[in-house]
């Protein structure tokens, strides 16, 4: 019975056209050419240095690769990455 009720959310998400991002427990990537990454459903920042960042999202990882990284903003589960992107890496 608990998987119909975590398919529900899905299922009624794909009845009304609506974005996969608005759904609990998901989250989404949206690059800007390689110089910005605005990351959604950021539960907490694991690694972060210059050349690095390792974020636990709601339902994986992510892993961000680059030159000159830096994180502008951290608030209500957005994450905004800046600098010369060259990986994203999901696991």
């Amino acid at each position: 019975m608990k998987k119909k009720r975590r398919r529900l959310p899905y299922a009624l998400a794909g009845m009304f056209d609506l974005p996969g991002e608005t759904l609990p427990r998901t989250s989404a990537v949206t690059l800007t050419s390689d110089r910005e990454a605005l990351v959604t459903g950021c539960r907490r920042i694991k690694e972060y240095d210059r050349c690095r960042v390792v974020l636990a999202l709601c339902d994986c990882e992510i892993t961000v690769t680059g030159e000159g990284l830096t994180m502008k903003t951290f608030f209500a589960n957005q994450v905004q990455i800046c600098g010369r992107i060259t990986e994203v890496i999901f696991g």
